[in-house]
């Protein structure tokens, strides 16, 4: 039998886990122009073929109810086993079948082919929980995104949405948001005179209840004010072809399914803005092109904690620069279980700095500190 690429580098991740997997740290696993993060502790093998991969979530859900199998991607599928959740990944889904590459592709495929599945099964997980199988999609993504392997650039999309590419990222508690906003001249009121940052922290509802958006200091005219009262909050953003830049539009909702029609409605209907939103249910304000809105998460650098954007990197974040190699009094940790703990490494290749920020991440480097 002949071996394509992607099946080698499945079977490569596959010999990582038997062979190289500890139950105390996470492994970054290089796999040509890309890398691979290996969970600490490894999946089973699905039966009937090698290329997949399984997990059990036990008590994923508060009761048992209906049938609320997930089979609409062909990347990630969910079968319910009472209250627990068998969760199978392909990770040949990854990366494009070879031949299949664009010209311009300079790493294995992930945002292309890979995304698409990664929205159906996204999706399906909303519908799901709107229709009341499951209790919290959002933790469900988290076990999925912390106990399988994936290249250093998909976690953050599985768990928030895809800030880059796709366009719009899901706000939890994870997170909180920078707004920027012009001040004026008090003179005359309509001269900017200025810029000013207010900060705004996302709480969550008890048991699922409604998110509340505010200022974290108390503000007496705050630049935005959020709906109240809803579930779920969205941040949908589209170019600006006048300045490069890029405007955000607010969708609130209930449920996931109208949160996922209005994002459709918005990203595709002509006007492209909130004239073409018409879902039960949902809210849609884009702030004036004035106001800047950037959502930032919290890490840990050299024992100090700070924010940055989604998609930000190590090599973002700590200069790399001082050599040939990784320095080897790098070191950094992500959460597993709820704790955190190490993210193995080989200094000489250089993946590390590839690893894509996840909230909650520590870095340290006593050379920069």
């Amino acid at each position: 039998m002949v071996l394509n690429n992607a099946q080698l580098v499945i079977l490569a991740i596959a010999s990582a886990l038997l062979l190289g997997s500890c139950a105390h740290r996470y492994r970054l696993q290089g796999e040509g122009p890309t890398a691979v993060l290996v969970p600490p502790v490894r999946p089973a093998a699905a039966r009937g073929t090698v290329a997949a991969l399984r997990i059990k979530l036990n008590n994923a859900r508060s009761s048992a109810v209906g049938h609320c199998d997930i089979n609409d991607s062909d990347l990630i599928s969910i079968r319910w086993r009472g209250k627990a959740a068998d969760v199978q990944l392909k990770p040949e889904q990854y990366f494009a079948a070879p031949g299949n590459e664009r010209a311009e592709e300079t790493a294995p495929r992930v945002y292309l082919d890979a995304q698409q599945h990664l929205e159906k099964f996204q999706e399906a997980l909303i519908n799901r929980e709107a229709a009341g199988c499951l209790d919290n999609g959002q933790r469900i993504k988290q076990s999925i995104t912390e106990r399988f392997p994936f290249p250093v650039a998909l976690s953050f999309y599985i768990r928030f949405g895809d800030y880059a590419t796709s366009g719009f990222i899901d706000l939890t508690s994870d997170f909180h948001l920078k707004v920027t906003s012009p001040t004026y001249s008090s003179v005359d009121r309509k001269s900017i005179s200025g810029r000013q940052i207010t900060y705004y922290e996302i709480t969550p509802g008890p048991k699922g209840g409604p998110v509340r958006i505010s200022p974290a200091q108390a503000s007496s005219a705050p630049p935005l004010v959020f709906p109240e009262s809803f579930k779920l909050y969205r941040l949908v953003f589209r170019a600006l072809q006048s300045s490069g830049s890029r405007l955000a539009t607010v969708l609130s909702a209930d449920d996931g399914p109208s949160l996922q029609i209005a994002t459709h409605q918005l990203q595709t209907l002509p006007g492209n803005s909130c004239m073409s939103v018409f879902a039960p249910g949902v809210i849609c304000f884009t702030p004036d092109p004035d106001i800047a809105i950037n959502p930032e998460f919290a890490i840990r650098v050299n024992a100090k904690q700070i924010y940055v954007p989604p998609g930000v990197t190590v090599a973002n974040v700590i200069p790399l620069g001082r050599g040939p190699t990784v320095p080897r009094n790098l070191r950094v940790r992500r959460i597993f279980r709820g704790r955190l703990i190490p993210v193995q490494f080989d200094p000489a290749s250089g993946d590390i700095q590839k690893l894509v920020l996840m909230p909650g991440d520590e870095i340290s480097d006593t050379q920069g500190a």
